[in-house]
């Protein structure tokens, strides 16, 4: 395989779920890996990336660019290996609140394919982060899978174990249609802590929210999504056979730093 860049430079906007703000991302033709540039800055994502309360984010001369799963997580499934990403505002918008619309912003940007090859990263040997109830587990692997067995406290949440496999087109589209969630209830706790202002309420529509929707596959699916996307922080594109249990961002990247020994 290919390392892997767009024809094409492309430009997409939208609100952030936590500032409200409307940010715009320029995605254009590289070939030095996955360059991300905010304020005239500019970093390699593999450096400097880390856990922000609900989401990952990648330092940009000291400025967390927030929100970078769901586009990592699409540019991953892609096959993206090379861009420059220029963002002017330090968070990625939620668009249509998963990695679909990022994925169809890659395919309007028209593949171009690099004269040199992909070096996939998998792991030696099996890697496993684990605490408390919380296990993660990186088997080395060809292939991309992921199993996510998610079990939650409320009672109106089943036990999701589902497998999802990147090597099926129907398995690749549930993943990028499966929409971030949160509890209705938690709405106002946000708000009240400021992780969110009044202004991310339009952009909470974009989302699943739970008391509203009912639960359904799109909630393992969107952990996929973002482990997906939480291991493509590395800037390497990657594979392996992953299992997660009750895992989220923070626990994703722990176990990132175990592949990386960052």
């Amino acid at each position: 395989m290919k390392r892997k860049t767009i024809r094409n430079s492309i430009t997409t906007n939208g609100l952030g779920i936590f500032s409200g703000k409307k940010t715009q991302v320029k995605i254009s033709p590289g070939d030095e890996g996955l360059i991300l540039r905010f304020g005239g800055k500019s970093t390699r994502i593999g450096d400097n990336w880390k856990y922000s309360g609900r989401c990952s984010s990648v330092m940009v001369n000291d400025t967390d660019i927030k929100l970078t799963e769901h586009f990592l997580a699409a540019a991953r499934i892609w096959g993206l290996t090379d861009a420059l990403i220029e963002i002017n505002f330090p968070e990625f918008p939620i668009l249509d609140g998963c990695g679909l619309k990022w994925f169809e912003v890659l395919e309007k940007g028209k593949a171009n394919f690099l004269n040199t090859k992909v070096e996939t990263f998998t792991p030696t040997t099996t890697l496993i982060y684990a605490k408390d109830d919380i296990f993660l587990c990186w088997k080395p692997s060809k292939e991309l899978k992921v199993t996510i067995l998610y079990h939650h406290l409320d009672s109106r949440i089943p036990v999701y174990y589902e497998t999802f496999d990147l090597g099926d087109k129907n398995d690749k589209k549930t993943i990028l249609s499966s929409k971030t969630f949160v509890f209705e209830e938690e709405i106002e706790n946000l708000l009240e802590k400021k992780i969110i202002n009044h202004e991310s309420k339009k952009a909470i529509n974009s989302v699943e929210i739970i008391g509203k929707s009912k639960p359904g596959l799109f909630i393992p699916a969107h952990k996929c999504l973002d482990l997906i996307g939480d291991m493509y922080l590395s800037g390497k594109f990657f594979s392996g056979e992953f299992l997660s249990v009750r895992g989220g961002h923070a626990s994703n990247q722990k176990l990132l730093e175990k592949a990386f020994k960052k």
